[in-house]
Parts: structure tokens; C-alpha cells; sequence
């Protein structure tokens, strides 16, 4: 589905920029540690505008599998998903109104790579069931069409 790949290339986007929010940040290094040279301020809102839009991406994706009846496992991987989204981005306000806690930030680090799996781990639950049977070709014996997207239906015919 094209909402998942879309989410990929967003929660990449958003891992990068967290990484570059740590870099021009107070936890960068050392006291003679060289840091990015970008506003902290302006980087960290870029970083909460991307991830408040994963999460609205996130949601609206849970809405379309749900709406579109796929697999259970699907779904419970989008919502997975959403829910760790939802911790990361209270983890990412409590960093901020913390003023960048070490410990917020530690936990913030470990969520980021949590968000990340589920984001992977769903995308891989589209090509594969919990059987290990392909998705494409699980829904093409359940249509009886022929291939995935082919368009062509199997006609049984008599021998």
C-alpha cells in the first residue's frame, strides 16, 4: 500500500532530523564538542512538524486498512505503530518542556528506534501473512484472480 511507503519515507525523514537535532543540541558531545551549526530551536520544531505529521499520515493509514478490511495482522501493526508514535511524541514534549532531560532524551532515542520497527515490521506485514504465504497471493486465491493486479480472473473450467 502506498500510505505505508509513504510512512517509511517519513520516519526516515524524521530520524534524520532527530539526529541533526542532537547534533546542533546540548547532548552533542562533550564541553569542547564541535555541534552542527543550525538554531536547535528551528531544527527541533522541523523535527515536531515532521513527526506530527507521521502521526496524522499514521492514522489516516490505520483508518484505510481498517476501512478496507485487510488482514488482521496488517491492522494490528498499523495500530502498533500508532500507539508508539503516540508515546514517542509524549516523550517528545516532555523532553522539550524539560528542557532536553538526559534521561527524557535516552528514552526519546529508544522509542525513535521502537517507532522505526513497527514502521518496517508493518511494511513487511503487507507482503507476508502469518501463515508465510505471500499477501498478493493470498488475495488472488481469495478473488480468484490470477495474479496480484493482473485484472484477469481464473475461470475453472471443466477437463
Amino acid at each position: 500500500m502506498w500510505l505505508v511507503r509513504i510512512l517509511l519515507v517519513t520516519i526516515s525523514g524524521l530520524v534524520m532530523a532527530g539526529t541533526i537535532v542532537t547534533g546542533s543540541g546540548p547532548h552533542a558531545g562533550g564541553p569542547g564538542a564541535i555541534r552542527i551549526p543550525i538554531a536547535f530551536r528551528d531544527v527541533a520544531e522541523l523535527h515536531a512538524d515532521i513527526a506530527l505529521f507521521l502521526i496524522g499520515m499514521t492514522l489516516a493509514t490505520v483508518f484505510a486498512l481498517h476501512h478496507a478490511k485487510a488482514p488482521g495482522v496488517v491492522q494490528r501493526r498499523a495500530r502498533t505503530m500508532l500507539e508508539v508514535l503516540a508515546v514517542q511524541g509524549a516523550l517528545g514534549y516532555t523532553q522539550y518542556f524539560l528542557h532536553d532531560n538526559s534521561l527524557v532524551v535516552e528514552f526519546h532515542l529508544a522509542g525513535a528506534t521502537a517507532a522505526f520497527s513497527a514502521a518496517v515490521s508493518l511494511y513487511l506485514a503487507l507482503h507476508r501473512t502469518e501463515q508465510g504465504v505471500p499477501a498478493a497471493a493470498e488475495r488472488a486465491r481469495e478473488t480468484g484472480r490470477a495474479g496480484a493486479g493482473s485484472g484477469r480472473v481464473v475461470v475453472n473450467a471443466p477437463a
